[in-house]
């Protein structure tokens, strides 16, 4: 049985976009080596489940306070515009009140849309950036 072991090679080769990682085999892994090898082994893949849990916690609070930043922003840009808009509609005399309802409501959905889409045309082009710069950084 020892023979057979000593003809499979040290590692294998995992190919990961065309790098080649070393993985060690069964018996070599140190889960596999010692009852407190294998104790330190899955208490480090805890530590690091964790860690990488509270990271994703972060950057997700981080990206939704950028947004929420943004969204302030693109209203502040875009307010000023359509208060007077709708400024305009109130001042006119002949239109009946639920007609100038209407309008407002219009604007103010305008308003809204405007946000909405500036928000998602700039989701899309940090989308993209991050994209690209994780292609750049694998190596394509």
């Amino acid at each position: 049985m020892g023979e057979a072991h000593s003809n499979r090679p040290s590692t294998l080769k995992l190919s990961l976009l065309g790098n080649s990682v070393p993985i060690p085999p069964r018996d070599e892994h140190p889960s596999f080596q010692t009852p407190r090898t294998a104790r330190n082994y899955e208490e480090h893949l805890y530590r690091e489940t964790k860690r990488q849990q509270q990271q994703a916690l972060a950057d997700r609070r981080q990206l939704k306070q950028q947004e929420a930043n943004s969204r302030a922003m693109l209203y502040a840009r875009y307010k000023p515009a359509i208060d007077m808009s709708i400024e305009g509609i109130m001042a006119n005399e002949d239109l009946p009140p639920p007609r100038k309802a209407k309008l407002i409501q219009i604007e103010k959905n305008r308003l809204h849309r405007k946000v909405s889409l500036e928000l998602e045309r700039l989701s899309s082009s940090i989308a993209t950036q991050w994209q690209l710069n994780v292609f750049h950084l694998v190596g394509g």
